[in-house]
C-alpha cells in the first residue's frame, strides 16, 4: 500500500495541486493564438488537425498536441501503476486522479484559456474566449478519459 499512498500524494502535488508555471503559460498562450489563427472552433475540428498533422506546419503540429501538465501528469501516473496495485486500490487511485485532474483542468486550465483568450493579440469576444476554454476543457477531458479506458 506504499505505492498507494505515493501516488496519491504524486496526485495531490502535481495534478491537484498544479499551478500554471511561466512556460506552460507560453504553451497555452501560443495554443489559443494557433487555434484562434487557423479558426478551430470545436473538438471535432482539433482532433481530425491531430490525426492529420502532417497538413501543418512541425511547430503548429507540436503546438497542437500540447496537453495540460495535469492530465498529463494523470496518464503518466495511470502507466506507471498499472498492474502494479490490487484492482480495487488501482481502481480508487486512477478515480481520484481523473478527478484531481478534470477539476485542475476546468477550475485552473480552461479559466487561464479563457482570460488569455481576451488577451490576446487578435480581438477575440468573450464568447470566442469561451469557445477558447470550452475547446482547451474537452480536448483536455477526451485524453483523460483516452488514456484511462
Amino acid at each position: 500500500h506504499r505505492l498507494a499512498y505515493k501516488a496519491q500524494s504524486y496526485i495531490r502535488a502535481h495534478i491537484g495541486g498544479y499551478r500554471i508555471t511561466p512556460s506552460d503559460s507560453e504553451a497555452m498562450a501560443r495554443w489559443v493564438r494557433l487555434c484562434l489563427r487557423l479558426r478551430i472552433a470545436d473538438p471535432a475540428q482539433l482532433s481530425a488537425l491531430l490525426d492529420q498533422p502532417e497538413d501543418l506546419s512541425p511547430d503548429d503540429a507540436e503546438c497542437l498536441q500540447w496537453i495540460y501538465p495535469p492530465v498529463e501528469n494523470c496518464r503518466w501516473l495511470i502507466a506507471q501503476i498499472d498492474g502494479c496495485l490490487d484492482y480495487e486500490v488501482q481502481s480508487g487511485v486512477v478515480d481520484e486522479a481523473r478527478t484531481a485532474g478534470k477539476q485542475n483542468l476546468l477550475s485552473t486550465g480552461a479559466r487561464f484559456v479563457r482570460d488569455s483568450s481576451i488577451k490576446s493579440d487578435s480581438p477575440t469576444t468573450e464568447a470566442d474566449a469561451e469557445l477558447m476554454a470550452h475547446l482547451f476543457a474537452t480536448h483536455n477531458l477526451a485524453t483523460i478519459e483516452h488514456s484511462t479506458s
